[in-house]
């Protein structure tokens, strides 16, 4: 199993190393997405704040369940001593995920991480994750608070162990059984006013 150790920017390390982790809320029978929020000086971009982005966020990994993973690094985590504080581990990215053992309503098959790092955007922050095949759904979060409220400059990250199909979407969203092919993973972030996405396609075969 392939694993990539991710050395972070200063900031994001301070995020790692000093954040806090904090267990969304979740309906019932609903998938559970992990966070933590650390407040910071935010990243310069080299322009005036008004024309810089309010909020910027990325999928940065995919890949097996791991329950090590993702391992804090140094001061306030475990896992991975021998490397320096501030860092994280994390699964290597994944594009072709298994359909036959990726249906399960009990068991998870992969994890998928997200980065949210705000500029400007302020208020509180909520999480939700989908997956779709074409119009259908396999998988869906729902979107659920974190109980952590953004100020400009914070950076979030947030994790969540998947399965696809019926049983693995929150109360009130109805799934379907996943087949092979395409599908597309959207993370959203939602802080204040501000939503932002961002989509990652993988394969089930």
């Amino acid at each position: 199993m392939t694993k990539t150790r991710m050395f972070l920017f200063a900031a994001l390390a301070l995020v790692l190393a000093s954040g806090a982790l904090r267990q969304l809320a979740t309906a019932a029978n609903g998938p559970r997405i992990r966070a933590i929020l650390r407040h910071g000086s935010g990243v310069p971009f080299g322009v005036t704040p008004e024309a810089a982005p309010t909020a910027l966020s990325g999928i940065t990994a995919m890949g097996p369940i791991n329950t090590a993973w993702p391992a804090y690094c140094g001061s306030g985590g475990t896992g991975c001593s021998s490397d320096p504080s501030g860092t994280m581990l994390i699964g290597a990215p994944e594009e072709l995920w298994s359909a036959a053992t990726c249906t399960s309503t009990t068991t998870a098959c992969g994890q998928i991480y997200n980065f949210v790092v705000s500029n400007t955007a302020k208020g509180a922050w909520s999480v939700q994750v989908e997956v779709k095949q074409g119009t259908s759904v396999i998988y869906d979060t729902g979107l659920q608070s974190t109980m952590s409220v953004f100020a400009a400059g914070d950076i979030g990250y947030s994790s969540v162990d998947a399965a696809f199909g019926p049983g693995d979407c929150a109360t009130g969203v109805t799934c379907v059984a996943p087949v092979a092919g395409a599908a597309t993973i959207t993370y959203t972030n939602k802080i204040g006013k501000v939503t932002v996405t961002g989509t990652q396609a993988i394969t089930l075969q």
